[in-house]
Order: C-alpha cells, then structure tokens, then sequence
C-alpha cells in the first residue's frame, strides 16, 4: 500500500486512477492502462498486481496449478488428506498460518481454498 500512496496515479487517497475505469498513462516511455481499482481492496487480495508493474502478485499461476493439483488428490481419495499440504496452501493464499484436525473444519478449509482458486482465475 505504502508504493501506491507515492504513485502520482493514486487518485482520492484510494484509486489507481480513476475510479473504477482506471485510464491511460505513459510510464517509462509506454502507454499503460490503469486498473481504476481501489488499492487498498486490491492490496489486500494476494493474487493481484499493479499494472505499472511497481509490486507483483503473491500467488503464481504455478501456486494455482499446485493447488489445483492438491484438490484433485483430496477429490480422489478425501480420507487421506494431507492436512501440513492443504495449510501450506493455506498460508500461501491467504497469508495467515492456520491448522486443524477437525474434518468439518478441515472441509470448510478446502471450500475456501477453492474460492480463491476460482478468484484467481476470474
């Protein structure tokens, strides 16, 4: 959040541009469209990225397919899931350490993982 405040594109306090259509800007000699987000909204979601390119995205497409990979296991045989593997996911997409050994908890778990997963790829 901190590198948005010192954009000159931040508009309001809270836009990258301007509101929700963003615009167009040169930037190192391109023109660059902007996302018209508010970054405060956007900085907290892991899986996005500045459209300057001034900050990168926490979550890959390679964390996605790894976690898509993971679900595909569970979905195949849920007795044996690997409670250390989904929490690293976990922590990955959501940038908070968590566990559990409760199976309802445990599921619940999983349906969000597969929220995020489907956020991402929006």
């Amino acid at each position: 959040m901190s590198i948005c405040q010192s954009c000159p594109h931040l508009t309001g306090g809270q836009w990258c541009g301007k509101p929700l259509t963003g615009g167009m800007v040169e930037h190192e000699g391109k023109e660059m469209k902007l996302c018209g987000c508010n970054v405060r909204a956007k900085t907290a979601l892991r899986w996005t990225n500045c459209p300057l390119g001034k900050w990168s995205a926490d979550i890959t497409k390679s964390d996605v397919r790894k976690a898509k990979s993971w679900l595909k296991k569970y979905d195949a045989n849920p007795e044996r899931v690997n409670n250390k593997e989904l929490y690293e996911l976990w922590e990955k997409f959501t940038g908070k350490k968590k566990s559990s050994n409760c199976l309802p908890c445990i599921k619940t778990d999983i349906q969000e993982l597969r929220k995020m997963i489907l956020e991402f790829e929006k």
